[in-house]
């Protein structure tokens, strides 16, 4: 697999009517962790223990109270936990990305790393979160364009707007970074667009983010 990031194994599967995704992340200890998502409605969301496990996050209910509405969810999956109540508190990619900016762990930059460029990927290849266009419903492909479309520019701007403060004298390179990858998250709930194509907007800019082809991985 090349250079290893910490993704070891994937393993699916189905449980109260919620599809399960387990993959392993390997700490620089030698220590493995699972790494559980969930399918909900299409969208890929993170059972916030395990997050909190690999950031360093002893309670995960402190972790998590910081999060915006938005970000977290409860789902009752007896499976999943051994809470006598089944409740089973999830995050999404924002939730996900506001805790690793909150993390002290040096592990954090490389778990950011290994979601973004393993586990994220694998999901949407094999199956979940907009995981190809010719996998889509022809009404739902064309909403998508036609939202994309239309908020390209409004999306661009508002992510400069959130990130104009990056440029002033005395912002570090990780402040920044932080700053850029925060931005990209706002913009896409905002404007309702997949996060990959937020980035490539401001790699790229409208014209070229709109002509590529591969909007949805």
């Amino acid at each position: 697999m090349g250079l290893h990031t910490g993704f070891t194994d994937r393993k699916t599967t189905h449980t109260m009517n919620n599809i399960i995704t387990t993959f392993q992340f390997s700490l620089t200890t030698g220590r493995t962790l699972n790494v559980r998502v969930t399918d909900q409605n299409g969208d890929p969301w993170f059972i916030a223990k395990d997050v909190c496990d690999v950031l360093g996050f002893a309670n995960p209910s402190d972790a998590t109270k910081y999060l915006d509405e938005d970000e977290k969810a409860l789902i009752n999956n007896p499976s999943l936990t051994a809470n006598p109540n089944g409740n089973v508190t999830i995050i999404n990619e924002s939730g996900l990305y506001s805790l690793i900016l909150r993390s002290r762990k040096a592990e954090a930059k490389r778990f950011k790393k290994w979601v973004t460029s393993e586990v994220l990927p694998s999901i949407r290849k094999h199956g979940g979160y907009l995981k190809g266009q010719e996998e889509l419903p022809e009404g739902l492909v064309s909403s998508l364009h036609k939202t994309i479309r239309e908020n390209a520019l409004p999306a661009l701007r508002y992510y400069d707007l959130l990130t104009e403060h990056n440029y002033y004298p005395g912002i570090s390179k990780h402040k920044r970074e932080a700053s850029k990858q925060e931005a990209i998250i706002k913009t896409a709930v905002k404007f309702d667009l997949p996060p990959s194509f937020v980035r490539q907007l401001v790699s790229h800019g409208v014209k070229e983010a709109l002509n590529n082809g591969s909007l949805y991985v």
